[in-house]
């Protein structure tokens, strides 16, 4: 798929360049884009596993707070070189995370004691992309543009969990679970945008798009620590990210973002 993708951007950054070639240049100079959005991303095999973590924590919960990763921000910067008043370059920089704080309140009956306490864990999904971004800008239709991005993207997703669990017949635990899982991978998409002049040099801006970025063979570090009935404990190592069942588990940031922002332009000459 990541070949398909690659091909159709390849190839619309050709005709970007062939459309933009044909026109006068007329217009050159720096720009500088700033933008603020929101980012709606798939993430569904790591909501699949949530919703699976919260179907077997239910009936041993008086109260339970585990929803799946949604939507949340993102913040891109773009700099670039309008080549003609039709064609620019620019490379993105761009930032985007969905995060989600869980709660169980325990209370169950093992067969031999009671076991109550509490389960707090934090899970956070994040992108760092780096984009070539190829933009046309139609002389028929000033202030929209569409272009592709091309480039690469750093993932990460951090799983931090608390319990304090204890039994009526003295057994407890209580400690601290960290893992940190990250990849570097293919990152591309496509979007299409209008600009509003407010002066001769800046404009106002609005982008909607589509991002492509997946992650399927996340590894990173991890440490456990705490103490039980039985004394204190300690460990660490390295290890890939996986499901309940051990397989492998995707982290998609695929999908679509809208943001709104400025667009300056520097030196701008005829």
């Amino acid at each position: 798929m990541t070949r398909r993708v690659m091909r159709a951007v390849l190839l619309l950054l050709f005709a970007l360049w062939a459309g933009s070639a044909a026109q006068a240049a007329q217009g050159q100079g720096f720009y500088v884009r700033g933008q603020l959005g929101y980012a709606w991303p798939s993430l569904n095999d790591v909501n699949a596993e949530i919703r699976s973590e919260e179907a077997a924590l239910r009936p041993l919960t008086t109260l339970l707070e585990w929803e799946e990763l949604a939507a949340g921000a993102r913040y891109s910067g773009e700099v670039g070189y309008s080549i003609t008043p039709v064609f620019s370059l620019g490379l993105e920089f761009g930032y985007q995370k969905s995060s989600r704080e869980h709660l169980a309140s325990v209370l169950f009956d093992n067969g031999t004691a009671i076991v109550s306490g509490r389960v707090d864990q934090k899970v956070e999904a994040s992108l760092f992309t780096v984009l070539l971004t190829p933009t046309i800008r139609p002389a028929a239709a000033r202030g929209f543009h569409f272009g592709a991005q091309l480039g690469m993207g750093r993932g990460s997703y951090d799983r931090r969990e608390n319990d304090d669990l204890g039994a009526t017949d003295g057994t407890f635990v209580v400690g601290t679970l960290v893992e940190e899982f990250k990849q570097t991978a293919f990152a591309g998409g496509l979007f299409a945008g209008y600009d509003w002049p407010i002066s001769a040099d800046a404009a106002f801006s609005l982008r909607a798009g589509y991002l492509l970025s997946n992650f399927s063979s996340m590894d990173g570090p991890f440490s456990a620590n705490g103490n039980t009935d039985l004394g204190p404990f300690s460990g660490s190592g390295s290890a890939p990210l996986t499901d309940s069942s051990g397989n492998r588990l995707e982290v998609s940031f695929s999908g679509v973002n809208l943001n709104a922002g400025f667009v300056f332009q520097f030196g701008a000459t005829d």
